[in-house]
Parts: C-alpha cells; sequence; structure tokens
C-alpha cells in the first residue's frame, strides 16, 4: 500500500500521460514488480480481499501503460539502445538492466497471479 499511496504513483502516475515526464522508469518498474507480488499476497488473504485486490490492478495497469509509453519515447536510433527501459523520465541517457529486469519480473508474474 505504501507504494500506491507514494507521491509519484497516487499524484502523477494514476494522472494519466500529461503527468508522465514528472516519473521515473526505475520508480515505477521496481514498485510494479512488488505490486504484482503483493496482488499475489491480497489474493490469498480473506479479510476482504477484493477491493484492495482491484486497488492493485488499477495501479499494476497505470504502471504498465507509464513502461510502455517511456519506452516508444526512445527513438530507435538512440545513442543509448533500443528495447529495454533506460533511466529516467522524458530522456533516457541510458539503459539499465535493473529497470528492465524488473519490469520483465512483473510481466512474469502477472501471468502467474
Amino acid at each position: 500500500d505504501d507504494i500506491i499511496d507514494s507521491k509519484g504513483w497516487k499524484h502523477e502516475l494514476s494522472r494519466g500521460q500529461s503527468f508522465y515526464p514528472n516519473l521515473h522508469t526505475v520508480e515505477i518498474a521496481c514498485g510494479l514488480d512488488s505490486l504484482v507480488d503483493g496482488l499475489g499476497v491480497v489474493r490469498s488473504l480473506a479479510d476482504d480481499p477484493e477491493s484492495r485486490a482491484l486497488r492493485y490492478e488499477i495501479n499494476i495497469k497505470n504502471a504498465l501503460y507509464f513502461l510502455e509509453w517511456a519506452q516508444k519515447r526512445v527513438p530507435v536510433e538512440s545513442p543509448a539502445g533500443y528495447g529495454g527501459l533506460g533511466y529516467g523520465g522524458v530522456q533516457v541517457f541510458e539503459q539499465r538492466l535493473d529497470v528492465t529486469g524488473h519490469a520483465i519480473s512483473a510481466l512474469t508474474k502477472i501471468l502467474r497471479v
């Protein structure tokens, strides 16, 4: 719940693309990875997991939309490389294996949750 309630997630990610330039891929990719883990835990709880699970699902979708948006902003001919996820928001100066790794980890876990 702390991730969803953080400034970046609560006030920028949830408000759509016009707020995306204020975000950083590392924050969203790492948070996404944790939220998918949390969704699995929430779904296993007996105490009203549905409303909480829905909150997680909405934020997971928002994070996926952001990461897709961020990836599409990097031109194919970028000196930083193309295809992964860089560190940054509007401008990406380097590809980061940790950021890409967290995003891929989350995607594989989504298939199991």
